[in-house]
């Protein structure tokens, strides 16, 4: 894997895998490990908390707890960093998406997947360059891009992403209750879906 990722390049979806038979078999309340349990900085305030899941926006998997990932992207999108402890970028990316995450209030949950600790989730998604940002949708992957960028390239990408997830159907709930998003950005330059 290619860890000098500098330029993000949209992530190739040849040979990528339909989930929704893990989804399936998963189960939406357990398994997963709550990253930000106890850290109120990667949770929505509780006065914006209501009528959503009550999930934490950020959340970390491994090979044992993904299939209930997938299957809580039947509920809402999920977007997966596949990345790794020894890598900068990496490092850089989370902290741009845990905050691009904040500011959606819930519209989605961000996954964090250590490819050392979850090695067969990267072979799964045929990871190729550290950091890969790619988002469930119903279980179905959709690849979104690979290397680092700024917030202002990641966040139309995720707006985009957020359109189509509820064109499909698939954005019955959220995290949390969100107030005032706005998802009318056009993306320049950046990565189509």
């Amino acid at each position: 894997m290619n860890n000098e990722a500098h330029n993000p390049q949209p992530a190739d979806s040849h040979g990528a895998v339909d989930l929704s038979a893990a989804a399936a078999r998963g189960n939406s309340s357990g398994g997963v490990q709550p990253a930000a349990q106890g850290n109120p900085a990667m949770q929505a305030p509780t006065s914006q908390r209501g009528t959503g899941l009550d999930i934490p926006l950020v959340d970390t998997c491994d090979d044992s707890t993904f299939e209930a990932v997938a299957a809580r992207s039947q509920q809402v999108p999920v977007v997966v960093v596949l990345w790794a402890a020894q890598s900068l970028e990496s490092k850089q990316l989370l902290a741009t998406l845990e905050e691009l995450a904040r500011d959606k209030m819930g519209a989605f949950q961000l996954v964090e997947i250590d490819v050392a600790r979850a090695p067969r989730v990267a072979q799964a998604f045929q990871v190729q360059v550290i950091p890969t940002v790619v988002a469930l949708v119903g279980a179905r992957p959709v690849p979104l891009f690979q290397g680092v960028a700024p917030k202002e390239q990641i966040a139309p990408v995720i707006d985009d992403l957020l359109r189509a997830a509820q064109q499909n159907g698939r954005e019955r709930t959220s995290c949390c209750q969100r107030t005032g998003t706005s998802l009318s950005r056009s993306p320049k330059n950046i990565f189509r879906l």
